[in-house]
């Protein structure tokens, strides 16, 4: 299956709406094509279920799936608020494409439209005695499907909304980008012969986020017609028309056809999304840190939390660097990497200006930056960090013996630039 393909499916499955209506469509297939399966049921068992005792069951479960479906979609609207008054809207859209929220809905509302389409067919005289019985049976199954998914639907309704809830969905979600793109963190050295004077640029069509970057479409162009594509953005960058977005060389340049190809490869949209866009995940979670310093919050215990998950997340992306990755896309095709200094940015930057007037914000993020710095690749960007950190905290603390506190969880910075200095 093709990028594009995989990313239509990925937000139609997101889509609360769709995942309802596909339950709603099984549920009515169910309850229609129970006749055809009828002549295969025997006549004794016919005899002995084909009773009025599915009439009853299907009343019961659509006088109350209707009213548990009403409920389940208010506490979800409210869990949303509830997010959104506490963590910016931008961290708060994962609580709507919760699966197990969206698969309580649809497996409600299902039960729902199952049990009125099958009243209807029922007081139509559609199925026969054979009818009644598979009728019965997935009347059953239904029954236990909504039971199971009602007891999961409990045990969420405890965490959902909940900001601790919020920053562990954005934490998982972005390492599972970490994990799936490995090579956006990769160095790479473009080894194919580049001694052609022919090029051209392959620049943005409209305003926008890059989403995703077709790699294996891309690399597929690149081997069919022998070229060389140097990807001058990452996803999650910011373009706007006639911008460049990759560097197209060859002996024979290609069509018009090839270029619109690869130019639609650059998957621009007005948001950024999570699944590819590494990065937008430390922003997300800096951003609720922010929120949480900000003077109508005072919230230093959501802060320290995040810088956590910053540690862990850059710790999948250190494990990345000493493992190392196979290529398999093309040699010819160059991605653009994600530095190290640009992934501390993202992660530390703003608490560090934003949490510089409180010590525990400020002493928790000097352990934070001393933990990463033992990662080779991530040396440099903690010291430097580390040291715009101190800077903050002594331009905003107005105790002395605060910032004494920051300075002598700092103590590792001196230790650690000279390490630096005779490793260069």
């Amino acid at each position: 299956m093709g990028t594009h393909w995989i990313r239509v499916f990925r937000k139609l499955s997101q889509n609360l709406s769709v995942r309802a209506g596909a339950y709603c469509l099984v549920a009515i297939s169910v309850a229609l094509l129970a006749v055809v399966i009828a002549p295969y049921v025997p006549d004794e068992m016919a005899d002995i279920l084909g009773s009025d005792a599915v009439d009853h069951i299907l009343t019961i479960v659509a006088s109350s799936m209707l009213v548990v479906v009403t409920f389940s979609l208010s506490t979800l609207i409210a869990s949303y608020s509830v997010a959104g008054s506490s963590a910016p809207s931008r961290a708060t859209s994962l609580i709507l494409q919760d699966r197990t929220a969206q698969n309580a809905l649809s497996t409600f509302l299902g039960a729902f439209i199952f049990s009125i389409v099958a009243l209807v067919a029922l007081s139509t005289s559609y199925y026969g005695p054979k009818g009644r019985v598979i009728l019965f049976v997935t009347t059953v199954i239904m029954l236990i499907a909504v039971i199971w998914t009602i007891i999961k639907w409990i045990g969420r309704l405890s965490g959902i909304g909940k900001l601790a809830n919020v920053i562990e969905e954005i934490e998982t979600t972005t390492k599972k980008s970490i994990r799936s793109h490995p090579g956006f963190f990769l160095k790479q050295e473009n080894t194919e012969d580049q001694t052609s004077d022919k090029s051209l640029v392959i620049e943005s069509n409209k305003a926008g986020f890059i989403q995703t970057i077709d790699i294996k479409n891309l690399s597929e162009l690149v081997d069919a017609g022998r070229l060389n594509i140097c990807i001058d953005v990452h996803t999650g960058e910011f373009v706007y028309p006639k911008m460049p977005l990759a560097q197209v060389t060859g002996a024979q340049l290609p069509l018009k056809k090839t270029l619109d190809k690869i130019q639609n490869c650059f998957v621009i949209d007005k948001s950024r999304t999570f699944e590819d866009d590494p990065r937008f995940g430390f922003i997300v979670l800096s951003e609720i840190a922010s929120h949480a310093l900000s003077p109508g919050v005072n919230d230093l215990g959501t802060a320290i939390e995040i810088l956590g998950s910053q540690v862990r997340l850059i710790s999948e992306i250190s494990r990345i660097y000493s493992e190392g990755q196979d290529q398999w896309w093309s040699k010819a095709l160059t991605l653009r990497q994600i530095r190290p200094d640009e992934v501390v940015d993202d992660a530390f930057h703003a608490i560090s200006r934003d949490g510089a007037a409180f010590a525990e914000v400020g002493i928790f993020l000097q352990k934070s930056l001393r933990g990463i710095h033992s990662y080779p690749e991530f040396l440099r960007p903690a010291i430097e960090a580390a040291r715009k950190n101190l800077y903050h905290c002594q331009q905003a603390m107005k105790d002395p013996t605060d910032f004494d506190r920051v300075e002598r969880a700092s103590r590792w910075i001196d230790a650690a630039s000279a390490y630096l200095t005779s490793r260069n």
